[in-house]
């Protein structure tokens, strides 16, 4: 019984901090403040990598700007309808007791994702039309 008491503490301790963190990504924007993370990959490299632009993307997507998170990160933005679909069934599970096939083991849908990963961290370098408007 305490273990899932553990559980519950440790997933509502999470969601609160997801929530402070999305509250600060709204009323800070990033690139105008040094306190958030810098890309070490792009710094190392001067290339973009798949989740170069997520903060400005998060940003203007908190504030209805869908367009303007799509121009920052428009890998993101597409999948994040399907991140809210497994968090949700994750989550209904965690609540509902009832167990479920976990996400982990769809090892084909795993590949796949990382291989669309994979080929945006490409696409969005190559420099000319219309890969190079992939970039933040």
């Amino acid at each position: 019984m305490s273990n899932c008491r553990g559980q519950n503490s440790l997933l509502w301790v999470s969601l609160a901090g997801v929530g402070l963190g999305l509250l600060v990504l709204f009323y800070f924007e990033p690139g105008k403040y040094p306190f958030y993370p810098f890309c070490p990959f792009h710094e190392l490299t001067g290339l973009n990598c798949p989740a170069c632009g997520s903060l400005r993307a998060l940003h203007q997507l908190s504030h209805g700007n869908i367009l303007a998170a799509f121009h920052f990160n428009p890998l993101l933005v597409v999948s994040l309808p399907f991140l809210g679909i497994v968090l949700a069934r994750n989550l209904s599970g965690r609540i509902t007791h009832s167990p479920s096939r976990p996400i982990e083991q769809h090892s084909l849908l795993l590949w796949l994702v990382l291989g669309v990963v994979c080929a945006f961290g490409i696409l969005r370098n190559l420099p000319f039309t219309p890969f190079n408007r992939l970039g933040p």
